[in-house]
């Protein structure tokens, strides 16, 4: 058998293994799609140092520190419309168990200090039946980060706001499976002083 015969063949069996899934954890090859709809409704949240409460004066007695949770919309479908999964079934829902958070900005005014609120390991718990939603509220801006150099100086004046992108890659399974595989999600986030109620 000549190199290029030899070439060709592992080409296909590697074109084959890709097209089964073998070692593959992406959610649109899976026989059960796991989706995102939505992350907080479809808009960029607004993350504040500082809630002022309904009298919009700092010191007002009413002042207190947002925690920002989102809420993500998850829903699940058969691979393709061929495809028959009965509900309640074996395979008939997708189980989140998880979630890494990564926080990435072109915006110059972003602090380096942004990515020491990575999440990695996140925990997170819903089963979407199949043709159906699940929503799951994922902790975005924990007290830690309200409190952190950074965001301080943006809420006493000596920083500007900005911009930055939060990268949700969710964990989970098939019911009836121990296979990991990923469903991708995003999030605009603007970090800003303080808001009003």
């Amino acid at each position: 058998m000549n190199s290029r015969a030899l070439i060709t063949i592992m080409a296909l069996m590697i074109g084959l293994a890709a097209l089964s899934g073998c070692g593959d954890n992406e959610s649109e090859l899976q026989r059960l799609v796991c989706e995102v709809e939505s992350v907080n409704a479809g808009v960029p949240l607004i993350s504040a140092a500082l809630n002022y409460g309904s009298d919009s004066s700092p010191g007002g007695g009413d002042d207190f520190v947002p925690i920002d949770f989102v809420s993500v919309i998850f829903r699940s479908r058969a691979l393709n419309s061929s495809m028959t999964i009965p509900e309640d079934g074996l395979y008939s829902s997708f189980i989140i168990t998880g979630y890494d958070l990564t926080w990435t900005s072109t915006d110059p005014n972003a602090p380096a200090e942004l990515s020491n609120s990575n999440v990695t390991g996140g925990m997170a718990n819903a089963q979407v039946p199949i043709d159906n939603d699940a929503v799951v509220s994922i902790l975005v801006g924990p007290l830690e980060m309200k409190g952190t150099t950074w965001f301080q100086a943006i809420l006493n004046g000596s920083a500007p706001a900005f911009s930055a992108s939060a990268q949700f890659i969710f964990k989970g399974h098939v019911s009836g499976t121990d296979h990991e595989v990923n469903v991708p999600a995003g999030l605009m986030v603007n970090f800003v002083g303080a808001i009003v109620e």
